[in-house]
């Protein structure tokens, strides 16, 4: 049975922002550079470069309802994006109070 935290691995798609919610990572937010299956790959410029994403399954991730970005337009079109870039989006999206966690 799914508890709450769980997000359908339909809803997570490529450029959304998501809040890692186990592991080493838990409790930051990353940016949703591919996914497959049950897994996504994410990063955010700092701990976890665009290089290296890390791979993780969706159901231990949480879905942050952020407005849209260039970034996440890029992401999806498969455009060249950079660390710097992510860095640059994450922090301006972590310094807005507008960010909440979707009710799924």
């Amino acid at each position: 049975m799914e508890s709450d935290s769980t997000v359908p691995r339909t809803l997570i798609s490529r450029g959304d922002v998501v809040l890692n919610l186990n592991g080493r990572d838990g409790g930051r937010m990353f940016y949703v550079l591919r996914t497959d299956g049950d897994f996504a790959e994410i990063a955010d410029g700092i701990t976890r470069l665009i290089e290296k994403p890390k791979r993780k399954k969706t159901k231990h991730m949480k879905l942050l309802d952020v407005p849209a970005t260039r970034l996440a337009d890029k992401i999806r079109t498969d455009a060249k994006i950079t660390n710097a870039e992510l860095r640059r989006t994450m922090r301006n999206l972590r310094e807005t109070a507008d960010v909440k966690l979707t009710e799924v």
